[in-house]
């Protein structure tokens, strides 16, 4: 099937079987995106955090968390789902080509302790988080995984 084709039978999921992806296919996949997708100049300035079926309690605190005080309950059903991964950004450590840049007066605000936070990194980081979950989510069609 086209990568055209997966992406038009994706559809939005509001109700998730009992039966989980193997975790193994689940750690290929991320493993398989992480390989493929791009990042610039390879700091990669966002981390995974990966909550799967057994971690009933940490999910179940991320959906009291996210609760808005004006919902009975959480209408964010995506955390119900077997595995929710949750983006942070990260601090990213400069590789050689970049700390030779940084001397000759480039800014890579990913990777300064003192700027990672503010809105152009984390715009960056925001379009680098993009791009990860659209090649899982097409490799997640691939293996029927919606």
């Amino acid at each position: 099937m086209t990568i055209e084709k997966l992406f038009c039978n994706r559809s939005f999921i509001k109700h998730y079987t009992d039966t989980a992806p193997p975790e193994e296919l689940v750690h290929e996949l991320i493993n398989k995106t992480y390989n493929l997708v791009p990042s610039k100049q390879n700091l990669v300035p966002y981390s995974l955090n990966i909550f799967g079926p057994n971690c009933v309690k940490e999910k179940s605190e991320i959906l009291q968390r996210t609760k808005r005080d004006y919902h009975e309950t959480n209408p964010n059903a995506q955390l119900l789902a077997p595995y929710v991964i949750i983006f942070t950004s990260r601090l990213a450590k400069p590789n050689k080509w970049v700390e030779s840049l940084i001397k000759k007066g480039h800014k890579y605000n990913s990777c300064n302790k003192d700027k990672f936070l503010g809105n152009r990194t984390l715009r960056d980081v925001l379009l680098e988080i993009g791009m990860f979950s659209t090649i899982l989510t097409g490799l997640c069609l691939e293996q029927d995984i919606d």
